[in-house]
């Protein structure tokens, strides 16, 4: 099965598409919506690590208004979550640390961050949980990837402005 985070598509996945995983990774078939030639593609792969990342799948189907916790593993604050619905057209909702709780970028949309106030609930998140806007998700089945906001040495989760100049971009 697969996302196209440049889509809003439902997860996708035909038997010529991810055809196995490997200890070092994972085998591609035929289908042209993963492996097509003429274009270009990307593979995001990570593990689940305390202090680094995370993924929770989360079902919303009783639940349509307030806002829910959600319990993850990170060990720390979460500095960026990303969410997606699988079973339906959607667009990719994502969090970032530097914006906070109230403001929303969509990773499938080019552009500005959003004002939507309770998005991510109604609290920042936590080192065991983070907070959702149950309409936003209603009646889904959802995955968020959540990675942490700064472990020393492992990752750091940050901001920059552009300019016309020269910009350096620290990254842990």
């Amino acid at each position: 099965q697969y996302l196209h985070s440049n889509k809003t598509d439902a997860i996708g996945g035909t038997a010529f598409a991810i055809t196995s995983f490997l200890d070092y990774g994972f085998q591609l078939g035929t289908d042209s919506s993963v492996n097509g030639e003429g274009y270009n593609f990307v593979a995001w792969t990570f593990s689940k690590v305390a202090g680094y990342f995370d993924f929770v799948k989360q079902s919303f189907s009783s639940v349509s208004s307030g806002y829910l916790t959600i319990p993850h593993s990170l060990g720390t604050k979460p500095g960026f979550i990303i969410g997606k619905t699988l079973d339906g057209s959607s667009n990719w909702h994502v969090y970032h640390s530097s914006l906070g709780k109230d403001k929303v970028i969509y990773l499938d949309i080019l552009g500005m961050a959003y004002d939507n106030p309770g998005q991510w609930g109604a609290s920042e998140p936590t080192d065991t949980e983070f907070f959702v806007d149950a309409a936003t998700w209603i009646n889904t089945e959802t995955i968020f990837y959540l990675f942490a906001e700064d472990t020393p040495d492992v990752i750091k989760c940050g901001s920059f402005t552009l300019t016309t100049g020269t910009v350096s971009v620290e990254t842990g």
